[in-house]
């Protein structure tokens, strides 16, 4: 979602320990965030799998299930 500034903010259910490390995102860069939710590092803390087992699924080379 985005504030009134124009600031993309994730859902509270979306955030996670990687996120605390970034700048928190203001007018200027409004987008901090949002490039970082849609990263592999992201996805994988999100649900709960090493960043190198979801590029394997990704490219099909190992299944998830």
């Amino acid at each position: 979602r985005y504030t009134r500034l124009g600031v993309f903010i994730p859902a509270i259910s979306e955030l996670t320990k990687c996120c605390f490390a970034l700048k928190y995102p203001t007018p200027a860069f409004p987008d901090t965030l949002k490039d970082h939710c849609r990263t592999q590092r992201h996805i994988a803390n999100l649900f709960g799998v090493s960043p190198r087992h979801l590029a394997r699924a990704a490219r099909g080379q190992y299944p998830l299930f």
